[in-house]
């Protein structure tokens, strides 16, 4: 049960008391009279139906049993919510943020951020889920969202960074299929996408020589980028991906970029989103710290940090 608010308003009066043992420094801490003090006391007693301070001759008093219990549970309340304001200070850099990303992005990208993040901030907890809805930041509670196209106009949207995206396959597939050196012979290959009507990334490749999506194309749907990232290892086609996701395989030689010339301008823009509050900007700033160093680290040429807002 919710505390009743009659009673909460002589509380803090009575853990002065109890703290200074004095109706006097409790009245001069508060800046109050002492006669106000006593009101405040009594009413606390005969709202609760209870005797708090045992009243003697002089300065003197004394708790009585239950005003002990009701010092030492305040006290415990005070030292919590003293604890919890402090974590709601963003320049603190403490307490939980919660995050929402792309499954790929929250997977490939995220944990190596995540690290950097316990070195720059360790007393930041972040909770993330990967997901690819795109989940109401406000109703889901979160603190940052990461997308690849700013919605919401109760948000702010920040370039978080370009994301290069590259088409690839296995030497296998090469060796039985051949391989492709221009846009137009895309037509006699198995193209691997995500789900019907999901032709994005090829239809932004198309437009780079004015080439437009035909439903003639050969078309493998395996669902997500892990899938698809699988699928071309496996020889079932051609993958469109955004190079964090196949840069191990690619290093590996399980996967070789296709008509690398013709897709060096090709990205993708991913954005972070918030409620345009003082913490948020105090996370958005140390997500954007943490992760110029995984791109320095570990993905230099697949990832390029943005600064710019915009604003819905």
């Amino acid at each position: 049960m919710p505390i009743p608010a009659h009673l909460l308003t002589h509380l803090p009066y009575f853990a002065a008391v109890a703290r200074l043992n004095s109706f006097t420094l409790a009245a001069e801490s508060l800046h109050v009279s002492p006669s106000a003090m006593s009101y405040q006391i009594r009413q606390l007693e005969e709202k609760l139906k209870v005797s708090l301070v045992l009243r003697q001759s002089g300065s003197k008093l004394n708790l009585t049993s239950a005003g002990w219990q009701l010092a030492q549970a305040y006290q415990q309340f005070e030292s919590g919510l003293e604890q919890t304001l402090a974590q709601l200070q963003p320049s603190h850099l403490s307490g939980v943020v919660k995050v929402t990303a792309p499954v790929d992005f929250a997977s490939r990208v995220l944990p190596y951020v995540l690290a950097e993040l316990k070195v720059l901030a360790p007393r930041l907890v972040v909770q993330l889920e990967a997901s690819d809805t795109l989940r109401d930041v406000i109703q889901g509670g979160f603190d940052l969202a990461i997308r690849s196209e700013p919605s919401d106009e109760r948000l702010q949207h920040e370039v978080l960074l370009q994301v290069h995206k590259s088409v690839v396959t296995s030497p296998a597939y090469i060796h039985s299929y051949g391989l492709p050196e221009k846009l137009s012979e895309l037509s006699t290959h198995t193209l691997l996408v995500r789900g019907v009507g999901q032709y994005t990334s090829w239809k932004q490749l198309l437009a780079l020589e004015n080439l437009v999506w035909s439903d003639a194309f050969n078309t493998l749907i395996l669902g997500n980028s892990f899938a698809l990232e699988e699928g071309a290892k496996a020889g079932l086609g051609l993958a469109l991906l955004a190079d964090f996701v196949v840069v191990d395989a690619l290093e590996r030689g399980e996967l070789l970029r296709v008509m690398p010339q013709l897709t060096q301008s090709l990205s993708t823009t991913f954005y972070v989103s918030f409620v345009p509050t003082p913490q948020a900007r105090v996370y958005v700033e140390i997500l954007q710290q943490a992760l110029k160093k995984v791109v320095e680290k570990r993905f230099a040429g697949a990832l390029v940090g943005g600064i710019d807002i915009v604003k819905m």
